[in-house]
This record gives structure tokens, C-alpha cells and sequence, in this order.
């Protein structure tokens, strides 16, 4: 995953920001040392942020090249970050927060194409359908439990590192 997600990085980064930077970003990423210690043991942190970030540049290349099938592509890449951790969803407001810049730079005074309205409709029910392809337990079973096996990975997720204590704390800047 990793390795496959550098070289999307790579690619979608030439194309948006010229061959040169493109290469040295990924170079940049592939060495930075939470990058090279994550990659080889932690199943869901890293795939996740790589595949979130890869979203990011399939998106912008699509919103910005009006290419609908990057935008596509960033819905496949979004649902396999979905499929690493649910902490893709940061991906999508990131993408809303992004998308009013955008539409000032470059269509305020121009009309919005088809395939980018289209597309961009598209991302989530994409992104959506990969997440549940990509993990056959959440469709274990009949339909009724489809809801629970969903409904119980979200509320793990949500309820992850919550403790008791209801006050704040510097453990995280001391550390």
C-alpha cells in the first residue's frame, strides 16, 4: 500500500505541481522518518494519511484540469483510505474547506463544467462503495446486521481514546 501510494503521490504531484517539485515531494515524503518506521508496522495510521493525501492531489487535479476521472480516482483513493481508518473523514472537510478557493481562483466568472459537478457528486458514493467492498465483515451476514456491523465500527472509532477524565490536559504538548 504504501509503496503504490508514493507512486500515485508522485504522479499526481508532477502533474500539479510540475515534474520537478512532484519528485522531490515524494522523495521528501518517502524519507521523512514517520513515513519509513510506519510503513513497514502499522496497518492503518500511515496507509491512511498517504491515501488521504493522495485524495487530496487526485481531487485538485480534477477540480483543477476539469478531469473527471481524477476526481473519480480521488473517490477510490478516499474510500481505501476509509478503509484503513475512519479518520479519512478529515479528507472531505478538507475537500468542502478547499472547494469555495477554488471556485473564486478559477470559475467565478465562467461556468462550472459538467464533469466536474459530476464528479465531484460522485466522490462520496464512490469513496463509500470501496469502503464497504474492502472490508467484507461490515456485509457479513443479513441486511439488518450490515447497519450494526457499520454502527458498531463507528462508535469504536468515535469512542477510541475517550477516558473519564472531563478536563483538560498538557500530556500531549509535554510529550
Amino acid at each position: 500500500l504504501h509503496a503504490v501510494a508514493l507512486f500515485l503521490y508522485c504522479l499526481y504531484g508532477m502533474r500539479l505541481l510540475g515534474t520537478a517539485a512532484g519528485i522531490a515531494a515524494t522523495v521528501a515524503l518517502a524519507l521523512f522518518p514517520s513515513a519509513l518506521g510506519h510503513s513497514f508496522n502499522n496497518p492503518k495510521d500511515w496507509p491512511c494519511a498517504m491515501y488521504y493525501g493522495v485524495c487530496i492531489l487526485a481531487f485538485a487535479n480534477g477540480v483543477i484540469d476539469a478531469r473527471f476521472r481524477d476526481l473519480l480516482s480521488a473517490g477510490v483513493l478516499l474510500g481505501v483510505a476509509f478503509s484503513a481508518k475512519i479518520n479519512a473523514m478529515f479528507a472531505g472537510v478538507t475537500l468542502v474547506l478547499w472547494a469555495p478557493l477554488v471556485y473564486l481562483l478559477l470559475y467565478r466568472r465562467r461556468a462550472l463544467p459538467v464533469s466536474i459537478v459530476s464528479g465531484v457528486l460522485l466522490v462520496p458514493y464512490i469513496a463509500g462503495t470501496v469502503f464497504v467492498i474492502s472490508w467484507p465483515w461490515l456485509y457479513q451476514g443479513r441486511l439488518p446486521d450490515w447497519w450494526a456491523h457499520l454502527a458498531e465500527y463507528v462508535s469504536f472509532m468515535v469512542n477510541y481514546g475517550v477516558t473519564a477524565r472531563s478536563t483538560w490536559s498538557a500530556h500531549a504538548v509535554r510529550c
